[in-house]
């Protein structure tokens, strides 16, 4: 009697110790993609601020007065993609690929490119 007991205890506990495995291993795999999304998200973000700051040249102070401000549209274009990025990421749950990797700072390059825009400030 007694050692059918036992049986049935090391059996049923064999079956907890399963379930809380398949319990762990699930929460694992969610909280890895929820930081999954929030990292493409992070990663989009920084982009889109690179973009932008690309986007602002540098002007001397002697020259602030007789700058005319025209990147209002390039700027507008950089931050809708990171809108739409964003969305997508959200939409997908979880997106392949890699972040694209932007150029150092002071590269000229940027990657919101325009073939007809003009410089953010013309002199």
């Amino acid at each position: 009697m007694r050692n059918a007991y036992e049986q049935r205890y090391t059996k049923e506990k064999c079956e907890q110790e399963v379930v809380k495995a398949m319990c762990f291993r699930g929460a694992l795999n969610h909280i890895a993609d929820g930081l999954y999304r929030y990292g493409r998200q992070c990663c989009v973000v920084s982009q889109a601020m690179r973009d932008l700051s690309a986007l602002i040249p540098n002007v001397e102070a002697n020259e602030l007065l007789y700058t005319d401000y025209r990147g209002s549209g390039p700027s507008r274009h950089c931050v809708e993609q990171a809108r739409l990025a964003i969305a997508q990421l959200d939409n997908d749950g979880r997106v392949l690929g890699n972040c694209r990797v932007s150029p150092p700072i002071g590269d000229q390059r940027t990657s919101c490119s325009f073939s007809d825009a003009p410089p953010p400030y013309a002199p």
